[in-house]
């Protein structure tokens, strides 16, 4: 007698991920999207095996979509697909299968992502610290991150963090102190932050930086 579906839970942050519970006390995730496909609902007599096979194409098709979806907003690393895709309820096995195919594809390419993304926050004001902080977080291999790092942030980084303060070089304590931790906030080193404040204004470099676009992450969604 083939194990009975009993319950359809909510599954993963983004609310597109559905748990599909056994009265056979195992379960299994899917999406959201691929239920509504399938038409699974609870009380249906269902064959591991069977829906196992009728899983995967949907699921490697659905996973395939979304990726596209979100790659249409802005790039993605491997490794932030990969999270969405887990977070929506795809199993393992479709999210590799996917990623796999839109490597291949050059869809998704971790090089030209940490260089768009290097670059986009070195022009909004942002260190190489903290750059490289933001691209660790999305999964970004060490070597691809330093590579886009030296390419973005090839200007003397006293430099850039010097054209933040727009000319103005502050002298009393708590405007200087201020200042400091913007610098540090943006992801500037300590001994690079104190070698801007006491630099000269003659120093500050033509620099594209755009004030309306802090704090605002390239593209994101």
């Amino acid at each position: 007698m083939s194990p009975r579906l009993t319950a359809i839970e909510p599954a993963g942050r983004s609310g597109r991920g559905r748990r599909l519970v056994f009265d056979d006390g195992t379960d299994r995730t899917t999406s959201a999207r691929v239920v509504r496909d399938l038409g699974l609902e609870p009380g249906m007599p269902v064959s591991p095996a069977t829906l196992a096979r009728d899983l995967e194409e949907p699921e490697r098709t659905r996973a395939r979509e979304r990726s596209l979806r979100l790659l249409t907003q802005r790039e993605h690393s491997r490794a932030e697909l990969a999270v969405r895709l887990r977070d929506d309820g795809y199993p393992p096995s479709a999210v590799e299968d996917t990623l796999q195919a839109l490597v291949r594809s050059g869809l998704v390419d971790d090089v030209r992502f940490a260089d768009a993304w290097a670059h986009s926050r070195a022009r909004q004001g942002y260190g190489r610290r903290r750059i490289a902080t933001e691209l660790a977080q999305r999964g970004v291999s060490e070597d691809v991150a330093s590579a886009a790092l030296d390419a973005a942030c090839s200007d003397d980084e006293v430099r850039r963090a010097r054209a933040l303060l727009r000319g103005a070089v502050p002298h009393d304590r708590k405007q200087r102190d201020r200042a400091l931790r913007r610098l540090l906030a943006r992801g500037f080193e300590f001994p690079v932050a104190l070698q801007a404040l006491d630099s000269s204004p003659s120093d500050e470099p033509d620099v594209e930086y755009d004030p309306t676009h802090e704090g605002e992450a390239p593209g994101s969604t």
